[in-house]
């Protein structure tokens, strides 16, 4: 049981961070923290909620969920300075040359 609750905390909350930097634009770091943090808070609440053990699965979909969707809305509402993207996001990759 501790087994699940360790992996669906640190498993889901890196999914979320893996998911808001792949997907996104606007994540910063500021944001992905605060993903992180409602994410851990979330899920520990969540267990000490139901005296009732919570399937692990169920767990890691809650805290990657609440993870992508706080660090968004946080990276929105506290921006960072604007940085050159080119390269690092799927969004912002430059064209392969064509070998001739």
């Amino acid at each position: 049981m501790l087994t699940l609750l360790l992996v669906g905390l640190f498993g889901s909350s890196l999914t979320g961070v893996f998911l808001l930097g792949v997907l996104t634009q606007r994540a910063n770091a500021r944001g992905t923290a605060l993903g992180v943090a409602a994410s851990i808070v979330t899920l520990i609440a969540l267990q000490n909620m139901d005296p009732r053990p919570i399937n692990g699965l169920l767990t890691a979909a809650v805290g990657a969920l609440t993870c992508v969707s706080v660090g968004y809305i946080a990276s929105i509402l506290l921006p960072e300075p604007v940085r050159p993207l080119a390269n690092l996001t799927l969004r912002t990759l430059a064209p392969a040359d064509e070998p001739s």
